[in-house]
């Protein structure tokens, strides 16, 4: 069970804003699900709240921090005689995904700082529900090898396609990315997560692309990612499947 909590912290030229699907607290203490999802929330936000993991004081704090910290950027900002648009933090935190196994939180921050441009941060988490244990890259084995990355290297192929790449072959890919050998691409930092599409991997901003590339995104299908799939991952999935069977 969950509830919709959102705080802000916003005043002139400053603009904060986080919002979540967050676990609902029935007492005093979540469930042990709702517990790791409590606390994967306060570790993405900066880790540094003490006090009840609910969802109203949890993010206000965050709030007012960032609100205070825009604060400050905002006054040196205009003390400098800089104009520039007000400066912002949003944060949304969303369930995006569920099976009777496990649940699948995204984590999507935005802010701009000044400059050209802003930013954007996002990422996936995937829970298990008997005991909230996180799956990321420790769910995948053999992930370094020619197989492995060559399912990577389709998927980026059809992220730019999509698009409007001309991507036909490897030294097109070359071309869309800041790396030196397609054969070669590094995993990306932010952890695969569980969607109703397979699993899904996601380059942040720069991490192997221009700005104006986005962040590239896609999903693998389970069946062409089993194989690779640890013995943990793979019965929680077959599980989840089984139940989905079940109740269709």
């Amino acid at each position: 069970a969950t509830d919709s909590v959102t705080a802000t912290a916003n005043s002139e030229g400053v603009e904060v804003s986080i919002s979540a699907v967050y676990p609902h607290f029935t007492g005093e203490q979540p469930s042990v699900l709702g517990n790791a999802v409590c606390e994967f929330i306060d570790e993405q936000l900066g880790g540094t709240y003490q006090g009840s993991l609910r969802g109203d004081s949890l993010l206000q704090y965050y709030a007012n921090l960032k609100g205070a910290a825009l604060r400050k950027d905002d006054a040196e900002l205009k003390a400098l005689g800089s104009s520039v648009p007000a400066l912002h933090y949003g944060v949304e935190i969303e369930k995006i995904y569920e099976t009777s196994q496990y649940v699948t939180y995204l984590f999507t921050q935005e802010d701009y700082l000044g400059g050209a441009h802003g930013s954007m941060q996002v990422l996936g988490m995937t829970f298990r529900k008997s005991d909230g244990r996180r799956f990321g890259w420790d769910m995948l084995h053999d992930e370094e090898g020619d197989a492995f990355r060559k399912i990577m290297k389709e998927g980026l192929m059809r992220y730019f396609s999509e698009q409007g790449f001309r991507i036909n072959n490897d030294e097109d890919l070359q071309g869309a990315l800041l790396i030196d050998d397609v054969n070669s691409l590094p995993h990306p930092v932010s952890p695969p997560y569980l969607t109703s599409e397979g699993i899904r991997f996601i380059y942040q901003q720069y991490e192997v692309a221009c700005y104006a590339a986005g962040m590239p995104t896609f999903a693998v299908p389970l069946h062409k990612v089993d194989p690779f799939l640890s013995s943990a991952a793979k019965a929680m999935v077959k599980a989840a499947a089984q139940q989905s069977d079940v109740e269709e």
